[in-house]
C-alpha cells in the first residue's frame, strides 16, 4: 500500500484513476539526505496539484514523529488558497499513534483553518504537550538520551477538547500489514462514494 511504499523524509504521488494526490510527510524538516528542502518539496506539490485534476487530496502524516513547527503554516496557507481542495470530502489528512510534536501542530493547524476530514486512529500526544527534543550523552554508558524542552499549548483548557478528533477512524492492525491493505485509504475510498454526515 501506499503508505508503506517509502520510509523518506517526504513524497508524493498522483494516482491517476482515481484523481486521488498523495502526500506523505515522515518529517517536518528538510530532507535528510538533503537533496530537497521542505519548501522546494511543497513548492513541487502544489505545482503538480495546480496542473492536475484532484477530487481528493490525502495529507498523511501518521508516521511523522515531528520536525520543525516553523513549517506548519506556511504549508496550512497553500491549502487555504485552494478552494477546490479546501472542502470536505477532497481533503483528507491520515493521523496515527506516531503522529507527535510538528505533526500535532500541523493537525491542529489543519483542523482550526481547514475543511479536512481526518481518518486514522488518534494521534500520539495531546494539544498541549512538550516538543522541541535535544540529546545529550549519558557519561557512564556513552548512550544517547533524547528530552523534550518546550512545552506548547496548541489549546485552551476551558472547553476545548484536548486531542484531535477522529471522523473516519481505521485502526492499522498486523492482518492489514500482511495483506498489503491500507484500512484509512479504503475509508477516504468509501467516503467518497457517500455523503458525510457532519
Amino acid at each position: 500500500p501506499l503508505h508503506l511504499r517509502y520510509r523518506s523524509t517526504f513524497w508524493s504521488t498522483y494516482v491517476e484513476d482515481e484523481k486521488l494526490f498523495y502526500v506523505q510527510i515522515n518529517f517536518l524538516a528538510d530532507s535528510r539526505r538533503r537533496e530537497q528542502t521542505f519548501a522546494e518539496f511543497s513548492e513541487a506539490v502544489w505545482a503538480e496539484i495546480d496542473r492536475r485534476e484532484v477530487d481528493r487530496l490525502v495529507l498523511d502524516i501518521r508516521y511523522n514523529i515531528g520536525g520543525d513547527g516553523s513549517l506548519v503554516l506556511p504549508f496550512v496557507h497553500e491549502i487555504i488558497k485552494r478552494d477546490g481542495i479546501n472542502r470536505k470530502g477532497t481533503l483528507y489528512a491520515v493521523v496515527g499513534r506516531a503522529t507527535f510534536s510538528a505533526a500535532v501542530m500541523l493537525a491542529r493547524a489543519l483542523e482550526e483553518h481547514t475543511q479536512v476530514t481526518f481518518v486514522g486512529e488518534p494521534a500520539g500526544a495531546y494539544w498541549a504537550s512538550y516538543g522541541d527534543g535535544t540529546s545529550f550523552e549519558l557519561p557512564e554508558s556513552g548512550m544517547t538520551a533524547w528530552v523534550s524542552t518546550i512545552y506548547h499549548q496548541l489549546s485552551s483548557y476551558a472547553g476545548d477538547r484536548r486531542v484531535l478528533g477522529i471522523e473516519l477512524p481505521a485502526q492499522f492492525s498486523s492482518e492489514d500489514y500482511l495483506g498489503g491493505r491500507d484500512p484509512a485509504l479504503e475509508r477516504i475510498r468509501e467516503a467518497s462514494r457517500r455523503p458525510l454526515l457532519a
